[in-house]
């Protein structure tokens, strides 16, 4: 609605299978993008020796998220909540 806003938080889960889950969500019609995609340690913009950053990778590699919409319905809900539980 045009006097509503929002503040476009983002729901994040831990999946075994970060991009099945991402293409569950598109065939779903939900907008689930992975959410961390870079290690700034890594970063070329980064002026110090790289050194390992394992929890940085994992979440890399183990993390997507949807974004939260307060126009949902009940259903939609219920139907998004079926999705994450089937992964």
């Amino acid at each position: 609605r045009p006097e509503s806003t929002t503040n476009h938080h983002k729901f994040v889960l831990f999946v075994q299978d970060q991009d099945s889950a991402v293409q569950k969500f598109a065939e779903q019609g939900i907008s689930a993008e992975k959410y961390y995609q870079d290690n700034f340690e890594q970063s070329l913009l980064n002026k110090l020796p790289p050194k390992p950053m394992p929890m940085t990778e994992h979440y890399i590699k183990s993390v997507c998220c949807l974004p939260t919409d307060p126009y949902l319905t009940d259903n939609e809900v219920e139907n998004i909540c079926k999705l994450i539980k089937s992964l």
